[in-house]
C-alpha cells in the first residue's frame, strides 16, 4: 500500500522569505492602529466614550495557575487611588499577542463584559549592558530571542541598549532586523576575580584569585576590546555624545530617560528589561542594598506617567548572580513581572501570562487628578485570583479602544467546508467518511486555536528554506515463517522549503547513509539545486525524495513519514475539515499544556492513498495557551487494514533561533506484521533560495 501527502492546488515559490514590514520610528505616530476598529456589541457593557468623567486603569488578573482571568465584571474589583476608593464605571477585557483579533471575537461569544483586542504591541527590548559580562553576548542573544519566540509576528519591537542609546530609534515586526541588532550588542562588565574588592562583580564560579596585576591587565584588556567593538559596530561614544547623548549617564539613568520619552506615544507599552544582575559596588552583597535609588524613582513615575509595564529578566550565566533590586522595584511598581532565565521551560511563564490579556478599568473621575501621581491599589473579590496593577497611576488622555463586535461566524473546526482548490476532488471512501460534526461551543478553546493559528503563521516563515540531519532508525516484525526482524538506520538531509502564498512546508529527504555505508556523496545536492534555480528544480527535488522514500523498510510505500504532517491539519485550507475537542491539561517538558484532540472529516483528506482514495485522520496538538506555541503532535489513521501513528516532539533551536522538531516516534501496523520508526533531528542551519520563479506543483 502507498499512503502519501495531498500536494495538489499548492505553489511554491523560490524567492525567499521578503519582509513586508517597513520601520517605524519612534514618535507619537507610532502604533497609532495598533486597537482593531470595530463596533460595540450590543450584548456586553461597553465603558463610555473617551473624554467622559471617567480614568482609565490597566489591571491583569491571574488565577492559580497563573492564567489569565477573562470574565470578571466591575464588581470583582475594588480600587483605591491615594488609599481613597473609586467606583468602576466600566470595565474591558483587552486580548493582546498571538491571535488576538480572533481570540477576541470568540472570548466576546460568552463574555459579561466588553472585549477588545490590541492585535499588535509597541515592545521595547533594553539590555543593560553594563551587566553583563563582556563574552557573554551570546547568552544574552539566546534569551532575547526566547522572549521574542513568544510574541506576536504583528509585534513592533525596538531593541534598545543601555546605557549608550543611540540617538535615533525605530521599532520593527522584522524579525531579521531584530536578529541583526542583536549582533552589535557589547558586554560593558569587567568579571572581577577577587570577591569582596570595591566595584567588583561577583563570578559565576569563584576561584582562587589571581594578584593584582593580573586582574590590572585583564580589565584593561578587555576594556579595550569592548570601546574598540563599540567603535567597529558605529556606536562610538564620541559620536553619541555629537549627537547629544550624554555617555556618562547609567544605565538605570538611561531606562528613566526612555520611559520618560515614552509619554508621548499613545496606548500602553512594554518594556522587557534583560539584566546581568547588579554590578559596581551594588554586587557586593545584601549589606549593599540601601533601598530604591534616585534613578530608580524617576524610572517608576516615568513609567506610570507613559502607561507603560516593565519586565525584568535576569541572566545569571551572563553577568552577576546577584539580582538587580532596584529594577525587580520597578518591575513590581509599574504592574510588571520579574523572572530569572536558569534553562527551565517554564522561566518565562509570568511574563507570557502578563502580557496576554489585561482589563482596562474605568473608574470615577476627579478634578484634581491631572495634578500628580497618585498611589494606586487594586484587589479582588475572587477566590484564589490575583492581581497584577501598576503601584502609581497618572491620569492620561488616551483614547478608549472599541470593543470588537461578536461576529456571527463558526469556529475553526466547525465551519462549512471550504471550496476545494483548483484540483477536483479525489473519489472517497464512503465507509471511511466521517459524519460533520455539529456545532460546538467552547470560546476558550476558540481562542487558543487563534492563537495557535497566529503562530503556525509566523512558524511558516520562521521555518522555512532550513536543511537538517535526519538520523532514522527503522525495525520491521512481519509475521511470516522463519522471517527474521529487520532494522535500518538512515542518515538524510531533510530539506523544508516554504510553499508560495504561506500554505505550509514541502519537505524533501535525501538519504545520504544506510546502515553506516554511504549511498552516495554527501553534497547536499537537494540544498545546492534549489540554490541553483533550476526552472525543474521542484521536478527533480521531488524524484530524489520518492528514491530515498524506497530505501524505508517494510512494504508500506509511503511519504508521510516527516515531522511536519500534523502541523498541516491546522493551515488555513485544512483546519475547517476536522473537529477540535479540549481533552484537559498534560506536562510535556516540564510545560503545563493543553490537549487538543481532532478528527478529520472532510474532504479532500491531508493523506491520501496509492488510488488517490480520502484517508481521515486523528489526532492530537499539545500547545501552550497563552502564547499558541505547538510542543507535541500525533497523528493517527486507520482504515480496517493499515494503521499509522506518529508522534513529534518540538524544543527550541538555538541555531536558528525558533522550535524545531527534535524526535519523531511512529509506527505502522498491518494484520501481517509492525514498522517502527525513531528519528532525530539536528545541525539545523538555513539557506537562501536565490531564484524569483515560482514554481507550480505539479497536478
Amino acid at each position: 500500500m502507498r499512503i502519501d501527502r495531498l500536494r495538489d492546488g499548492n505553489r511554491w515559490v523560490a524567492a525567499g522569505l521578503r519582509s513586508l514590514a517597513g520601520l517605524i520610528l519612534l514618535t507619537g505616530a507610532v502604533a497609532a492602529s495598533r486597537q482593531q476598529p470595530a463596533s460595540p456589541s450590543p450584548q456586553v457593557p461597553a465603558p463610555g466614550p473617551a473624554g467622559s468623567r471617567s480614568a482609565m486603569i490597566d489591571v491583569i488578573v491571574l488565577d492559580s495557575s497563573n492564567r489569565p482571568l477573562t470574565k470578571l465584571g466591575p464588581e470583582d474589583l475594588r480600587v483605591t487611588l491615594d488609599g481613597e476608593p473609586r467606583a468602576v464605571v466600566g470595565i474591558q477585557y483587552v486580548v493582546k499577542g498571538r491571535g488576538a483579533v480572533a481570540a477576541a471575537r470568540s472570548l466576546s461569544a460568552d463574555s459579561r463584559v466588553a472585549v477588545t483586542a490590541e492585535a499588535s504591541r509597541l515592545v521595547v527590548l533594553a539590555i543593560d549592558e553594563e551587566s553583563i559580562h563582556h563574552g557573554s553576548e551570546k547568552q544574552v542573544s539566546e534569551a532575547v530571542g526566547r522572549v521574542v519566540d513568544n510574541l506576536a509576528g504583528a509585534d513592533q519591537l525596538l531593541l534598545v541598549p543601555l546605557p549608550l542609546v543611540p540617538p535615533k530609534l525605530a521599532a520593527s515586526a522584522d524579525r531579521d532586523t531584530l536578529r541583526d541588532g542583536l549582533t552589535r550588542l557589547v558586554g560593558r562588565a569587567v568579571p572581577e576575580a577577587a570577591m569582596g574588592q570595591p566595584g567588583a562583580i561577583l563570578p559565576l564560579d569563584p576561584t582562587t584569585p589571581p594578584d593584582d596585576d593580573e586582574i590590572n591587565r585583564d580589565r584593561s584588556n578587555l576594556e579595550a576590546r569592548a570601546q574598540q567593538q563599540l567603535r567597529d559596530q558605529r556606536r562610538d561614544p564620541a559620536d553619541l555624545a555629537a549627537a547629544g547623548m550624554q555617555t556618562g549617564a547609567s544605565s538605570p539613568t538611561s531606562l528613566a530617560r526612555l520611559l520618560e520619552n515614552m509619554r508621548k506615544l499613545p496606548g500602553p507599552k512594554t518594556v522587557i528589561v534583560f539584566s546581568g544582575g547588579e554590578h559596581g559596588t551594588a554586587a557586593a552583597g545584601p549589606s549593599a542594598d540601601m533601598g530604591p535609588g534616585p534613578q530608580f524613582v524617576a524610572a517608576a513615575d516615568s513609567a506610570a506617567a507613559a502607561r507603560a509595564v516593565v519586565h525584568a529578566v535576569h541572566l545569571p550565566r551572563a553577568g552577576s548572580r546577584q539580582r538587580d533590586r532596584d529594577l525587580e522595584r520597578l518591575a513590581t511598581t509599574s504592574g510588571g513581572r520579574s523572572v530569572t532565565l536558569s534553562g527551565g521551560a517554564r522561566d518565562l511563564d509570568p511574563i507570557d501570562s502578563a502580557m496576554a490579556g489585561s482589563y482596562l478599568l474605568q473608574v470615577e473621575r476627579r478634578p484634581d487628578d491631572d495634578r500628580r501621581l497618585r498611589g494606586l491599589r487594586v484587589t479582588t473579590t475572587r477566590r484564589g485570583a490575583t492581581v497584577v496593577a501598576p503601584a502609581r497611576w497618572a491620569l492620561r488622555d488616551d483614547p478608549l479602544p472599541p470593543p470588537l463586535l461578536a461576529e456571527a461566524v463558526s469556529a475553526p473546526g466547525a465551519s462549512a467546508v471550504p471550496a476545494p482548490g483548483p484540483v477536483a476532488a479525489s473519489p472517497t471512501t464512503p465507509a471511511r467518511r466521517r459524519p460533520r460534526p455539529a456545532p460546538r461551543h467552547d470560546p476558550e478553546l476558540d481562542a487558543v486555536l487563534a492563537r495557535v493559528s497566529d503562530y503556525l503563521a509566523g512558524y511558516i516563515r520562521e521555518f522555512s528554506n532550513v536543511v537538517a540531519e535526519e538520523v532514522y532508525r527503522q525495525h520491521v516484525n512481519m509475521d511470516r515463517p522463519n522471517q527474521k526482524a529487520e532494522v535500518r538506520r538512515l542518515r538524510s538531509d531533510l530539506l523544508i522549503i516554504q510553499l508560495e502564498g504561506g500554505y505550509g512546508w514541502t519537505p524533501f529527504r535525501d538519504v545520504f547513509e544506510m546502515d553506516g555505508v554511504p549511498v552516495r556523496d554527501r553534497e547536499e545536492r537537494l540544498q545546492k539545486l534549489f540554490l541553483s534555480g533550476t526552472r525543474d528544480a521542484f521536478q527533480q527535488a521531488t524524484r530524489i525524495s520518492d528514491e530515498s522514500a524506497r530505501l524505508n523498510l517494510g512494504p508500506i510505500h509511503r511519504t508521510v513519514n516527516i515531522p511536519t504532517l500534523a502541523l498541516e491539519y491546522l493551515l488555513p485550507r485544512a483546519i475547517d475539515r476536522s473537529n477540535w475537542v479540549r481533552r484537559g491539561e498534560e506536562n510535556v517538558q516540564g510545560v503545563r499544556a493543553w490537549r487538543i484532540d481532532f478528527e478529520e472529516w472532510g474532504t479532500p483528506t491531508v493523506i491520501r492513498t496509492r488510488l488517490s482514495e480520502d484517508f481521515p485522520a486523528g489526532g492530537s496538538i499539545w500547545v501552550e495557551p497563552v502564547t499558541g506555541r505547538i510542543l507535541k503532535t500525533k497523528v493517527r489513521v486507520d482504515n480496517g487494514l493499515l494503521s499509522m501513528e506518529s508522534t513529534v516532539l518540538f524544543a527550541r533551536n538555538d541555531a536558528i533561533g525558533i522550535w524545531t522538531p527534535v524526535e519523531m516516534k511512529e509506527v505502522y501496523e498491518q494484520r501481517n506484521g509492525t514498522i517502527g520508526g525513531d528519528a532525530k533531528y539536528l545541525n539545523f542551519r538555513r539557506f537562501q533560495v536565490t531564484t524569483e520563479e515560482a514554481i507550480k506543483i505539479p497536478k
